[in-house]
């Protein structure tokens, strides 16, 4: 329950952000009858918080140049850190 319904809340975000008019009414009747069947798991009440959250997490993204839901001090990570690749294994 919980997944379809963070399946649903990201959906409607993805559609204020990238969809059409019409993706987006589709989605808030789909998220009105989910909360009407599933009152415990609605996603319509908290659809603002989550709509300022992802575009927070994307200027976060966008300022420090990395992806979206890495820490900005975890940037450097990747740097100081020894991939598989990077390293020579010889048989003996």
């Amino acid at each position: 329950m919980l997944e379809r319904a963070k399946m649903l809340r990201d959906d409607f975000i993805d559609a204020v952000e990238n969809g059409t008019a019409e993706d987006r009414a589709k989605l808030v009747r789909k998220i009105q009858a989910w909360d009407r069947t599933n009152p415990a798991y609605a996603v319509g009440p908290d659809i603002e918080g989550s709509i300022s959250r992802r575009a927070r997490q994307q200027a976060i993204a966008t300022a420090t140049r990395t992806p979206i839901g890495v820490k900005p001090e975890d940037r450097y990570a990747r740097e100081l850190t020894r991939y598989a690749g990077d390293i020579e294994f010889q048989a003996r």
